[in-house]
C-alpha cells in the first residue's frame, strides 16, 4: 500500500502542543516505514547468525538514524541541543513522552494550587460564582455577601 499523505512543514516542538507533534512526527515516520524501531525492541528484529544478521542491524541501525534525526529536527533549538544525546531513537521518543506527562503534572498541580490560595470572583450570565480560600469558611464569604451593596 502506497502512502501518499503531503507532508508540509513540521511544526517545531517547543513545549506547546506535544500530542499534536508527536502524532505527525509518528505518521511521517511511519510513511517512511521506519516508526517501527520506536515500538520494537532491538532484540526483536535483530536476530541470529551470519550476513543475515548483519543485514537486519545495518537495517535497523539505518532505520533508528532516520527516526532520531527527524525526531530532532522536529524540536526548537533549545530542545534539540538537550535532546541530541540521545543515540536511540526509542529512547529519546520515551523521554519526551516522560517530559510531557511531568509539565502536564507540574502545570495542572500549579493550577490548583493556585485556585486553593486564591478568591475568584468568576461572572457566568450574570451570576457570580465564588471560589474561597483554603481554610476560608463559607459562612464568612456568605457575610461579606450580605455587606456589599
Amino acid at each position: 500500500m502506497l502512502m501518499t499523505r503531503k507532508f508540509g512543514k513540521l511544526v517545531s516542538l517547543c513545549g506547546e502542543h506535544f500530542r499534536k507533534w508527536q502524532m505527525e512526527i509518528y505518521m511521517l515516520l511511519k510513511s517512511l516505514k521506519v516508526g517501527y524501531v520506536l515500538n520494537t525492541p532491538f532484540e526483536e528484529v535483530v536476530y541470529g547468525e551470519g550476513l543475515e544478521y548483519k543485514g537486519r542491524l545495518r537495517k535497523w541501525e539505518q532505520d533508528n538514524d532516520i527516526c532520531r534525526i527527524h525526531i530532532l529536527h522536529g524540536m526548537s533549538n533549545a530542545l534539540f541541543y538537550f535532546y541530541e544525546r540521545y543515540d536511540l531513537a526509542s529512547e529519546l521518543w520515551e523521554t519526551l513522552e516522560l517530559w510531557h506527562m511531568e509539565i502536564t503534572t507540574f502545570n495542572v498541580y500549579s493550577v490548583c494550587k493556585f485556585l486553593q490560595n486564591k478568591i475568584l470572583d468568576i461572572n457566568l450570565d450574570g451570576t457570580t460564582a465564588r471560589m474561597m480560600k483554603e481554610g476560608e469558611s463559607s459562612k464568612d464569604t456568605s457575610q461579606e455577601q450580605r455587606e456589599e451593596p
